[in-house]
Formats: structure tokens, sequence, C-alpha cells
């Protein structure tokens, strides 16, 4: 291996991998390119709550204003926006697992998206630039590891030439920082494992390890007061009728191994 940086490296239409120093990135393309619907559980519950479970190996008793279910990256941080915003609400998150980030957020690529790809004037497009200056920002902050490594879109044909040129275009417009095309020469600058009649450069793409990222929520969060159930699956919610509150005053009730929908 050489000694370059580990570029992320993609070709704009089919399926393509490419390992360039022990990092590996696969994307799949179609004449359109669309992201792959993934299911997110998180939900969000306004109180008041009191909290208990009903197995023998947890003793919770606590009351809450708002409760967060699911640990993972959105969950926490949205748990953790909450309390910044209201630092004076009694919060709590949920999570089934041992850990924080255990399922989608911690088994993804880690990349930091620059915002090409989303059609220009959506709230996606909108927040990924966003997104990522705030991002880094965060991570400077929380002196978190990363990467910004940046981002080599490759066109091998006339074919994808064309669409290379669709996809800077739709990067342009959402306003992606320092985007550039350059030819095949420059490919070989930027990384000289890489053959290609053109490319798509993005030098603030990045990488990190989201789990990271969200463990780094979940402290926050804590230090601010709020607390955090692991082991802790929910799966049914009550709420008492208004005139018949529980002893510690509260509307609703929720009680271990929560059911999910089906996917």
């Amino acid at each position: 291996m050489s000694d370059h940086k580990p570029y992320c490296i993609y070709r704009p239409k089919s399926a393509s991998i490419c390992c360039l120093n022990n990092y590996t990135e696969t994307y799949a393309y179609a004449e359109k390119w669309r992201p792959t619907p993934t299911p997110i559980y998180f939900f969000v519950m306004l109180g008041p709550f009191f909290l208990y479970s009903c197995s023998s190996s947890q003793n919770v008793s606590k009351e809450y204003d708002v409760v967060v279910v699911g640990g993972g990256i959105l969950g926490m941080a949205t748990a953790r926006e909450i309390l910044l915003r209201h630092p004076y609400l009694k919060m709590a998150v949920l999570e089934k697992e041992k850990d924080l980030a255990c399922h989608q957020t911690g088994h993804n690529s880690g990349v930091i998206h620059a915002g090409i790809y989303y059609k220009p004037g959506t709230l996606k497009a909108k927040l990924c630039v966003e997104g990522l200056n705030l991002a880094y920002k965060y991570f400077d902050e929380h002196s978190i590891p990363y990467k910004k490594c940046g981002k080599l879109i490759v066109a091998t044909d006339a074919v994808e030439e064309k669409r290379l040129h669709d996809l800077n275009e739709r990067g342009m417009k959402n306003g992606v920082k320092d985007l550039q095309m350059v030819s095949a020469s420059m490919i070989k600058e930027i990384e000289p494992h890489c053959q290609g009649i053109c490319g798509l450069w993005s030098p603030h793409t990045g990488i990190v390890d989201w789990a990271e990222v969200t463990r780094s929520y979940g402290k926050d969060f804590t230090e601010r007061g709020g607390k955090i159930h692991l082991h802790f699956k929910v799966t049914s919610f009550k709420e008492a009728a208004e005139s018949s509150l529980t002893s510690k005053g509260c509307k609703s009730e929720l009680h271990l191994n929560m059911w999910r929908p089906p996917v």
C-alpha cells in the first residue's frame, strides 16, 4: 500500500468497489441514483411519564417529561438537542441493547457526505450541506477522530462522463464547497491507483466512526442531566384516563419489551 490518504472513489453508474489504503467503499448506482430505503426506529414521547421496569433484572422507577426510545444516532442526537434547547426538562433515552449505536449507526461506511447527490432545493440537500459543516465543528470541539479524505467520483466512458457533469451541476446548485471536475491526469495525482477519463473531486467529504459520535452525544446528554437506560426494551405504552392519574401524578406508563412495527 502507498502512503496516500484513503480516498472514497466512486463510479457514477454500476456497482463498484475500490479498496485504497485500507479503506473500502461500495456504492451501487442505477440510471438515476436513489438512496436505499432503510427503516429507522426511534420514538420521542412527551410526558409526563412514569417509567418503570417489570423485569427482575432492572429496578427502574423514574418520572420524566420526555422519553426517547432508541439509542442510535438519531435518537441520541434528538434527545441531546431537546435538552440543549430545554435544559429544565427531565429526559431519558431507552435502549434495548447493552450499548448505544449497536445497529445501523454502528454498521455503515462512516461517510461524512458533502451533499452532491440530493435534488437541489430539497430539505435533504440543504441539511446535508449544513450538516457537514456542523459535524466537523462538533468533531473538533469534542476531539472525535475523523479523516477529511475527500471523494473522487470517476467516469470511465462518455456515458458516465455525462452523468458526472450532471452530478457536478447538482452539487454546485446545492452549495457543495470546492467541488471541481478533474482531468485524467489529475485523477492520477489524487490517487495513482485509479483510472478514468475524468473525475469529480469533493475535497471535504470524509469518514468518521458514527458510533463514536453517538457515544459522545450520550456523554454530553448525561452530563446535562439526561438519563440513559441500557438493556431496557420497551413493549407497550399505556395511557391512563384523565381522571385516574397514577400515584406519581403521571398520565402515561412504559413497560419493558416494546414491540417494533414490521419492516
